[in-house]
């Protein structure tokens, strides 16, 4: 099977008419009949009825179905993604002040990373009016990236400052941490430092090695908690640490993050709390690009972010804060479909855009 045959049928079951989707993917209806009929060959099975009112999908049809619309949307993701990387963009047209950029997001692999990637950029790419695709990256691989012109610029938690590279702070956002579900914390809506100073913090080297990362600004603060040192940064996933570490211990260990109602479920088995005000530290968001003149879409994404920004540290995500955040003309999405208006539920699915 290929990924035609599968929008072929997508398109048929959706429309109801093999014309409908002939017309929709530009191809003839004998294409897709031919399409469809090779699928289901290889499948073994009919997956559409046929009649004289068109065609609908049968009983294994539409499990088929359920099962195609995530191949569907990964493969539209896949290629708004390769569209995006520089050196594939042949197709932008020189000094289209719209433009597009690639930018890695530094941080740990957290749940949904991918999903919410694709609906963060969405969302920014719609505020902002700059077309966007984020994706999760460690500092260094970011940095490596940057270097050899496959990004447009790395987002960083935290400054970062280097001979060849410039570094503008576009915002801060609230600090929390990531606790596991069975954690005593988990009873409080909010913790303190002194709340913390029992139980030991994890330090994954790979992001809080940074000068500026959000548990060394708190250790720099006074916090009194043990430090665990580990190479993967998710509380409770294991991986090897700096000392012998029992199992009781790295269950009652947290991890320090950025704090967004719309992450409240950072890693499997874990839940995100923030720190309560009075020993709260927001951090800063850094926009990390070469010290070559910037093209207009990084220009443009570099003047305009810090007003979206400023939106993600009030929490507040509404329609209206988008609709004043964007700018006359903002771009509907990376792949063209409606942009969504905030990321409340980024963990939602994603409607198909093949």
């Amino acid at each position: 099977m290929d990924i035609r045959q599968l929008r072929y049928l997508s398109s048929a079951a959706r429309s109801g008419s093999l014309t409908h989707a002939a017309k929709e993917h530009h191809v003839s209806v004998q294409a897709v009949s031919k399409g469809v009929a090779d699928l289901e060959r290889e499948v073994g099975t009919p997956l559409l009825t046929r009649d004289n009112r068109g065609v609908r999908p049968t009983a294994l049809g539409r499990a088929f179905l359920e099962r195609t619309r995530d191949v569907l949307e990964g493969f539209s993701a896949l290629q708004a993604f390769v569209a995006n990387i520089p050196g594939a963009m042949c197709d932008v047209v020189a000094g289209d002040a719209a433009g597009r950029l690639l930018v890695a997001f530094c941080a740990p692999a957290f749940t949904n990373a991918e999903r919410i990637m694709q609906k963060l950029s969405r969302f920014l790419s719609h505020a902002t009016g700059v077309r966007l695709e984020l994706f999760v990256s460690p500092l260094d691989d970011a940095l490596a990236a940057l270097d050899a012109g496959a990004v447009d610029a790395v987002i960083t938690i935290g400054t970062h400052r280097s001979a060849q590279t410039t570094c503008t702070v576009i915002g801060s956002l609230p600090t929390g941490i990531a606790v596991r579900d069975d954690h005593p914390l988990t009873r409080q809506r909010a913790v303190a430092l002194a709340d913390l100073a029992p139980y030991p913090v994890i330090w994954a080297e790979p992001f809080d090695g940074a000068r500026e990362s959000v548990l060394a600004r708190y250790l720099a603060q006074g916090l009194a908690s043990p430090v665990i040192h580990v190479d993967v940064p998710a509380v409770g996933a294991g991986g090897r640490t700096s000392r012998d570490v029992d199992e009781g211990e790295r269950a009652r260990a947290y991890s320090m993050m950025v704090y967004l109602p719309a992450l409240k479920r950072p890693f499997p088995g874990c839940r995100a709390l923030p720190i309560a005000t009075p020993d709260q530290i927001p951090v800063p968001i850094c926009l990390v690009a070469k010290t070559d003149a910037p093209g207009p879409a990084l220009t443009a994404f570099t003047e305009r972010i810090p007003k979206v920004l400023a939106s993600f540290s009030r929490n507040d995500v509404s329609d209206e804060a988008v609709r004043a955040t964007a700018p006359a003309g903002a771009p509907a999405a990376v792949d063209g479909s409606p942009a969504p208006s905030s990321i409340e539920d980024p963990t939602a699915p994603i409607p198909p855009t093949a």
